[in-house]
């Protein structure tokens, strides 16, 4: 009988031995789970602000190439007046001199 209770009680700690080795791998994979997943979350985060900086510079980049797009038909269209009015003063000029 006390080999028994011997032997369930060899058994009892071999079994809370095996629980409690089985916790801390629970936890240290938890732990490992739980740093791999801070770094796929950071590498991904990383990742994204590229993406999110390269999308911005190519749309400030097309912003700039419109602009001066803009800026240069602006340009020609203000030559193109000011042509234009030296044109018709110095016709007007001419016109009000021969009067005088």
């Amino acid at each position: 009988m006390e080999k028994i209770i011997k032997k369930i009680t060899e058994i009892d700690k071999k079994a809370l031995n095996i629980k409690e080795e089985t916790e801390r791998v629970l936890e240290e994979n938890k732990k490992k789970i739980e740093k791999t997943l801070m770094e796929i979350e950071t590498k991904e985060l990383k990742k994204a602000k590229e993406i999110g900086e390269k999308e911005y510079n190519k749309l400030l980049e097309e912003g700039e190439k419109s602009a001066n797009q803009i800026i240069n038909e602006g340009n020609k269209y203000i030559n193109k007046l000011n042509q234009i009015y030296e044109t018709k003063h110095t016709e007007l000029s001419q016109k009000i001199l021969k009067k005088y």
